[in-house]
């Protein structure tokens, strides 16, 4: 008999030991403990429930301090560590262009250096690939049979305007009735068809973006004729078909795809230019951060630059105007881009960067020490302590929205649900929060719970 009885006395230490680690397993947190916790013994032999309030337990003074219980105030949710973006410095596709001639021709000349640092009477080299050069600079002469034709058009009608007029004038300065009125028409509408000719010319080379200069040696053509000058002016002979190709910008030559002799035609790019006062900066971001970026109204999206080639520089501050729609699939990156003032020329088109950018905390957000959180299954918990002169807490259910790069993690201070109460579930700075003993707490309060479920039960 006394055998069968410390059997059983037995077994029933042993069921408890096993619903004792049940219990405590149950309330082993992933955040907030660094090293085993201590068994709940004690805390369970002496805390008692709070009558009216199913979550709240006190425990004795000395049983607190053996238990290692700490506190920390509620903070203000303090931003996170700023975002660091890494990225490149590309041309900004606005400021660059192509030239191309307006008409097929042949390359006679290539355009020269201009800012070449030597002496003046140093002759000067043509352009090529990297060289500067500024708005309406020569890059190119061109040899077209179209120009010429055009200019002789201009000089044909210039010279036959010239003459009707003097036909006009001659008749209208008549005797009047020694001419019939019909000869005087005629001659008029005569002269106003010259008129027409003459604009039709011109338009038409400036259509072709000749230069003034150009169109002004048709109309110094036609007046040599006008004057029956007789010798012939080779240089203009030999220029007459030449046009110009210049440049409308200030840039950098990018591309230069012909040399002298050539044959060209509108199809193909003489020249690509850009504008490099200005680069763009091209960052990728990480799909779970896209949402910081788009929260961020247009005031506030600003970041510094940095180029990983110089630590030592100073940062660029800048702002970015574009965050990409499309999600790279194999790196799940997004583009972000903003432009940089490079009108002093020492930033370069390929160089590496970082953009950082400063986030602002999480919305509706309070922060607290990371040990301060305990996992309970599917839930977060924290104990808080109303009075801080008594040891008595209060567990409340809490929503994790992230970490701080400094050990706190943030809470929301939303409520769970429309009838969740938001003095039990949401904290506010300046409460006290367990920051040690947390998961003797947990232990504590569910076997207290366990154990009034069972007296209610019996009752």
């Amino acid at each position: 008999m006394g055998q069968r009885f410390g059997g059983m006395k037995t077994g029933v230490l042993v069921m408890l030991a096993v619903a004792l680690a049940t219990v405590t397993a149950v309330a082993v947190p992933r955040l907030t403990k660094h090293g085993r916790p201590a068994a709940p013994g004690a805390s369970v032999r002496s805390a008692t429930l709070v009558a009216g309030a199913g979550n709240t337990l006190q425990l004795p003074h000395d049983v607190a301090q053996t238990l290692g219980v700490k506190t920390a105030p509620v903070q203000q949710a303090p931003p996170p560590g700023p975002l660091k973006l890494a990225g490149s410095l590309i041309l900004d596709a606005n400021s660059m262009v192509r030239v191309r001639p307006l008409f097929p021709g042949e390359i006679v000349e290539i355009g020269r250096l201009e800012d070449q640092a030597s002496t003046p009477d140093a002759p000067r080299r043509t352009l090529q690939y990297g060289d500067r050069v500024r708005k309406g600079q020569v890059l190119a002469v061109i040899w077209s049979k179209e120009v010429g034709e055009k200019k002789s058009e201009l000089v044909d009608a210039l010279s036959k305007l010239h003459t009707d007029q003097e036909v006009l004038d001659r008749l209208q300065n008549a005797e009047k009735g020694a001419i019939a009125q019909r000869a005087i028409d005629d001659a008029r509408r005569a002269y106003e068809a010259d008129q027409v000719a003459v604009a039709k010319a011109k338009r038409t080379l400036l259509s072709w973006r000749l230069s003034d200069d150009e169109i002004e040696a048709a109309y110094g053509e036609a007046k040599r004729l006008r004057q029956r000058e007789a010798s012939v002016d080779v240089k203009t002979d030999k220029s007459w078909a030449n046009t110009e190709v210049r440049s409308s910008i200030d840039g950098i030559i990018l591309e230069k795809n012909f040399n002298t002799g050539d044959r060209v035609d509108p199809s193909e790019d003489l020249f690509k230019i850009a504008d490099t006062s200005r680069v763009r900066v091209l960052a990728q971001v990480y799909e779970e951060d896209l949402s910081i970026l788009r929260s961020l109204p247009p005031e506030k999206r600003r970041w510094k630059i940095d180029l990983r080639s110089d630590p030592l520089d100073e940062p660029i501050s800048g702002e970015f105007q574009i965050i990409g729609s499309i999600i790279d699939q194999s790196m799940h990156t997004a583009g972000v881009m903003g432009t940089l003032d490079n009108s002093s020329g020492k930033l370069t088109v390929g160089q590496f960067i970082t953009a950082t950018i400063d986030r602002p905390p999480p919305k509706d957000t309070v922060a607290v020490p990371a040990s301060a959180v305990v996992d309970h299954g599917a839930e977060s918990l924290i104990f808080v302590q109303p009075d801080p002169k008594q040891p008595i807490f209060t567990c409340r259910k809490v929503v994790l929205m992230g970490h701080t790069d400094n050990g706190l993690v943030y809470l929301s201070t939303r409520p769970r649900s429309s009838g969740a109460n938001l003095e039990d579930e949401c904290p506010k700075p300046g409460d006290l929060v367990v920051t040690s003993g947390g998961l003797e707490l947990a232990a504590a309060l569910e076997e207290l719970k366990a154990a009034a479920n069972v007296a209610v039960a019996r009752d």
